[in-house]
Parts: structure tokens; C-alpha cells; sequence
């Protein structure tokens, strides 16, 4: 389904998004398609928030390594348990997205908002704490637009 995002920074932003809104919603009609709306006060994550989230990733994830604490995945095959070393792709999918989307119904990092990023790594610093494990710190400087 076709989407569209849009800023409103002045009033006559408003008339130019509730022409698109009517536009979209007429043809999902015409369509017999459900229309949906989203919206918010709150900026989407900055590139250079989103880098600085995947280079955290990558820190956490060799800090996991280094410690000796491999990722376990059951096996297909039986009960067994694969270990393997940990990636900044399995822990974005296995730590921080489902922490992201217990938090904030988003299943996705990429719609996250500025402020959502710092709410989730706290938490996991807290969990992770909470269980002898002290995560890397977040690079800040890179965070900063």
C-alpha cells in the first residue's frame, strides 16, 4: 500500500496535508482499500541516530563475544542448541527489536522516533545489568546531527 509522510511546519503545511489526505483516501475508497492514518509529535530518528544505533549493535554484540556469552538458537533438528557468535545483525532481530516493539508496538527500527532509540537501550542496560552484563556504551558523539 502506497504511504506518504509529511511535516508540518506552518499553517499552510496543514491545507497542502489535508489535500493529500483527501486525495489517498478517495482513491482507497474507490479501491474499496482501508485507509490509515498515522501521526505524531515526534521527529523519526536522524541517519545519524540510525548509524550510531548499528554501530552500537556491532559494539554490543562483539562485547558479547569478548565475554565469552555466544548467542544460543534451538535447533531445527531436536532440542540441541546452536551456538554462534553474535552479530550486529542478531542483535538488532533478537535483542533490540523485540525490546523496541514490546515497548512501543513498532516492529520496525527504521520508525522509530528521535526520542524512542535512548528509551529502549536504557532498558536493555538495565536488563542486561540486571543479569551481571554491563553493555558498551552508547556513541553519543555520533548521535548529534
Amino acid at each position: 500500500m502506497p504511504s506518504f509522510k509529511t511535516q508540518i511546519e506552518s499553517y499552510s503545511d496543514i491545507d497542502v496535508a489535508i489535500r493529500m489526505i483527501d486525495s489517498a483516501a478517495t482513491i482507497a475508497l474507490n479501491k474499496n482499500q482501508e485507509f490509515f492514518i498515522t501521526y505524531g509529535t515526534d521527529k523519526d530518528m536522524t541517519v545519524k541516530q540510525n548509524g550510531s544505533l548499528h554501530l552500537w549493535f556491532t559494539l554490543c554484540a562483539e562485547h558479547l563475544n569478548n565475554a565469552g556469552l555466544p548467542f544460543e538458537k534451538k535447533s531445527v533438528f531436536g532440542n540441541k542448541m546452536i551456538k554462534m557468535d553474535w552479530t550486529l545483525e542478531i542483535f538488532k532481530r533478537e535483542v533490540f527489536k523485540p525490546t523496541l516493539l514490546a515497548m512501543t508496538s513498532k516492529e520496525s527500527t527504521q520508525h522509530q522516533s528521535i526520542k524512542e532509540p535512548d528509551k529502549v537501550v536504557s532498558e536493555l542496560y538495565r536488563f542486561f545489568s540486571d543479569h551481571g552484563v554491563t553493555l558498551p556504551e552508547f556513541p553519543k558523539k555520533r548521535l548529534t546531527e
